[in-house]
């Protein structure tokens, strides 16, 4: 997805299924690479790399919940990538009442443009509907330009521009 790589790979089956809280803990490597590679976008996108056992227990809730759910995309035996989504009620007076939100899709970069992030993003959406949710929403690193590509070729259309300020004080006012 996010990976320069030609347009010429083929197709590879994964077999994508939700994942048990039993299986979170697999996840690490690949919550690391996905964060990791948003921090290279520069200190607004900077994350605790300690901070891996409260993700866990957030993905271990989602993979239990039936608001949320935790996606793992497979070869074999082997995690390969990853979606995260839920739902949240819409702020009240706005239409739908309730939004799908996909938070976090990561494909490993060595398995990337072969359909595996289309094949999860296929399953949240197929999920979303079974829930009667009818918009789905996400955020995109504004200058992630792959990633951009990627949603709009899923059907996305951008929606609304989030906007950040640093206060000038405190523990990260220099970051």
């Amino acid at each position: 997805m996010m990976s320069q790589k030609p347009d010429t790979e083929k197709p590879t089956a994964a077999h994508i299924r939700p994942l048990t809280p039993e299986e979170v803990p697999d996840l690490r490597a690949l919550w690391l690479s996905f964060m990791t590679f948003h921090a290279d976008f520069g200190p607004d996108y900077a994350f605790e790399p300690d901070a891996w056992p409260l993700v866990q227990r957030r993905f271990v809730h989602a993979a239990l919940d039936n608001e949320h759910l935790l996606l793992g995309a497979f070869l074999g035996t082997e995690l390969v990538g990853y979606l995260f989504a839920f739902i949240f009620a819409n702020y009240p007076g706005y239409l739908p009442a309730k939004i799908g939100f996909v938070n976090d899709l990561f494909v490993r970069e060595d398995q990337r443009r072969r359909g595996i992030g289309r094949s999860l993003l296929a399953h949240a959406e197929d999920w979303f509907r079974a829930q009667k949710i009818s918009f789905f929403q996400l955020s995109v690193a504004y200058n992630n330009q792959t990633a951009l590509a990627f949603w709009r070729s899923c059907g996305y259309r951008p929606y609304s521009i989030g906007m950040i300020k640093r206060n000038s004080f405190g523990p990260d006012a220099n970051s």
